[in-house]
Order: C-alpha cells, then structure tokens, then sequence
C-alpha cells in the first residue's frame, strides 16, 4: 500500500492528495467505530456466555425443574436472555454497517473527484491522458487492499 501511495504521489501529487484527503476521516471514524464495536462484542459475547449456562443448567437439571414447576421462570429466563442477545447482535450489525459504508464511500468519492479533477487538467493540458490512466489504476489496485484491512480490523473483535 505504501509503495502504491509513494506512486500515486510521483505521478501527480495533486491528484495523490486528493486520494489521500479520506484517510484522515476514515482513520478517526474507524477509532471511534473500534470502541463502540468492541464494547457491543464484548456484551455480546457475556450474553452468550449467560444464555449458555442457563441452557447448560436447565438440560442438566431438568427432572428438579420440572419437579419444582419452574420450566416456565426458566423459558422466561431464556426468553429475557435471548431478545437480549439479538438486541446486541443488531447493535453490532448496524455499526458494522455504518463503518463499511464510511469505509466504501469516502474512498469512492475520493477516486470520483480525482476522476473529475483529472479530466479537467488533461483538458487543460496540464496532465497527459496517460498519466491519468496510470495514476488511476494504481488507485483502484489499492483499493481492494485498503478496504479489506479495513473489514478485518472491523471483524476482529468477535
């Protein structure tokens, strides 16, 4: 990534740091994103662990549950438990969302406006077409890399 962003910034430094004008947003959303993620997974994963032992309790002591009545104390445990786990789960899946369109827009817009800016001094002579050519590639070959560390890092706090 670094070889290709070197690259980009020897073939026209302007349109290098039109590229590179999203990495500071980004960066500073995906910190952001990073605690609020970690906190939900980490909730996530507690309750799982919670809903586990009240399974794990309920198998193995079934016969005094049912002796004693409580199967339906019991269904309304895992019930409570269960609604609170998917409300945790869709927490998650909406910040995993929001950062995954910070991550794909931003760049997007970034190779939208050096597409245009581009066009506009080819036009004006101040870039050859090649050029362009060149420098838009090496940015679209860098794209996959980037939003891919990006999907990891996201995933990595499960």
């Amino acid at each position: 990534i670094l070889v290709g962003v070197v690259i980009m910034l020897v073939q026209d430094w302007v349109l290098g740091l039109v590229i590179l004008i999203p990495t500071l947003p980004v960066a500073a959303i995906c910190a952001a994103f990073e605690k609020r993620y970690s906190s939900a997974s980490r909730l996530a994963q507690d309750q799982i662990g919670d809903l586990t032992t009240v399974v794990e309790e309920s198998v193995l002591g079934i016969r005094v549950i049912k002796g004693f009545g409580r199967h339906r104390s019991q269904a309304k445990a895992f019930r409570k438990l269960s609604e609170d786990l998917r409300g945790t789960e869709l927490r998650k899946a909406r910040l995993l969302g929001a950062i995954m369109s910070v991550i794909v827009t931003l760049p997007e817009l970034a190779i939208g406006t050096t597409l245009v800016l581009g066009t506009v001094r080819v036009a004006d002579g101040d870039l050859s077409a090649g050029t362009l050519v060149a420098f838009l590639t090496t940015a679209l070959a860098l794209r996959w890399p980037v939003d891919s560390i990006g999907f990891l890092l996201a995933m990595s706090q499960e």
